[in-house]
């Protein structure tokens, strides 16, 4: 109580406002490092993946694509039989290698990943990510690229991370990282 009393006397003082000042503005940095921190967080719908469902893949035949934002899932569908040995190769632009992941969004009962045949290597300028699978059942498997620019760079919060100068026209362009796939039968 004595606290307090204290205090009611020195607000009536000259110049106290700037107590005031000082602890609103305090106030402000406090939410808006609240608001801040919600937003550059991982919770933030802001940093969700991106789901996009391209359509069905036929073996043997190549699909061109790209990423347009810092965090994408790209989800192609196949039909598998039981015991059947597919080979995925994924060529990706070598800058974003690292951020880029490959594999089956299925249950890990439905298939069995052959690591002494997967590989991420350069090729011919290009980054080539490969895995062999073996199909435990028939059925509709979904394949997924996923990118996340968090994965290879340090700084996460770069929103133009895919514009760059075109000095010839003299303005931001948009570069998105293309990719490309195959889905192919292994006859060893």
């Amino acid at each position: 109580m004595f606290m307090l009393d204290r205090i009611y006397s020195i607000k009536n003082t000259p110049g106290f406002f700037f107590i005031y000042i000082l602890l609103f503005c305090l106030l402000g940095l406090t939410i808006m490092g609240l608001i801040l921190g919600w937003v550059y967080s991982d919770i933030s719908p802001r940093n969700e993946s991106l789901i996009k469902y391209e359509g069905s893949v036929e073996y043997e035949k190549i699909i061109n694509n790209n990423f347009s934002t810092k965090k994408e899932i790209h989800n192609y569908r196949f039909q598998g039989l039981t015991n059947q040995l597919i080979d995925i190769k994924l060529t990706i632009d070598p800058g974003i290698r690292y951020g880029t992941k490959v594999y089956l969004n299925n249950p890990s009962q439905t298939h069995i990943i052959n690591s002494e045949m997967s590989y991420n290597i350069l090729e011919n300028g290009k980054a080539v990510i490969g895995n062999s699978i073996l199909l435990k059942n028939d059925g509709t498997f979904t394949l997924s690229i996923d990118y996340d620019f968090k994965r290879h760079s340090n700084y996460y919060d770069f929103d133009y991370f895919f514009m760059f100068w075109d000095r010839d026209n003299s303005e931001w362009v948009n570069k998105f990282p293309e990719y490309n796939f195959k889905i192919s039968l292994n006859r060893n």
